[in-house]
């Protein structure tokens, strides 16, 4: 999975339980409104892994991933799964295009209708 970091991408491998620092930070528009459980969470859904796959590697209950799901796809205004992942690389592919264009500190806003 590659995680958004100003105008780089960085891979990281989400199998272990160790998380990339990235995914806390507010770079990505997206996940402002995201707190750190549902974070972990999106970082896992980036990934591809299954409800249950992400309840076995986070240690919680299949119910509170799906609830964390739910609260995920509210808060950032999307529907499944692949909208919200087409959302996320979009606007990780726009700033760091933004910002090799325009400098660090240009900014892009990117809505998922």
């Amino acid at each position: 999975m590659k995680i958004c970091r100003s105008s780089e991408a960085v891979e990281v491998s989400i199998t272990s339980r160790q998380i990339p620092e990235s995914i806390f930070e507010n770079r990505v528009p997206l996940l402002s409104e995201l707190s750190v459980a549902e974070r972990l969470v999106a970082a896992h859904l980036l990934n591809g892994l299954s409800a249950k796959e992400i309840a076995t590697s986070l240690g919680k209950s299949i119910s509170t991933i799906k609830n964390q799901t739910s609260a995920i796809f509210r808060k950032t205004g999307t529907s499944s799964r692949a909208r919200f992942t087409a959302l996320y690389y979009l606007q990780c592919h726009a700033r760091s295009t933004v910002s090799s264009r325009f400098g660090p500190s240009a900014s892009v806003s990117a809505t998922s209708r």
